[in-house]
């Protein structure tokens, strides 16, 4: 309809791909040892971390779609690169947020 002419500027967003019920995590817990990329999982009782191999799949700003399917559980999101498989932590609650020490 000839609506947008020369010189006019028009903002639009595409989503390519929706995927229903993903699972998602921030894209800083994302590591990568010997070459697989993984996250840090706090264990039940919050005092241990295991590095868990993951696949990811999309990426909207700062979250990572996970394609595993059987994927649960808390990730470590700072400091995680000091952290070795199956090291003991401290989760310290900040406000709304923990951190784990």
């Amino acid at each position: 309809d000839v609506l947008l002419k020369p010189g006019m500027f028009v903002r639009a967003t595409l989503e390519l791909e929706h995927v229903p019920d993903a699972t998602s995590v921030p894209f800083d817990a994302l590591t990568e040892r010997e070459g697989r990329r993984g996250v840090l999982l706090l264990d039940d009782a919050g005092e241990r971390v295991r590095w868990c191999p993951v696949e990811v799949g999309i990426r909207d700003g700062a979250r990572v779609q996970l394609l595993d399917e059987d994927f649960a559980g808390r990730v470590v999101t700072l400091g995680q690169e000091l952290c070795d498989d199956g090291a003991r932590v401290r989760v310290i609650e900040v406000g709304a947020t923990a951190a784990a020490r």
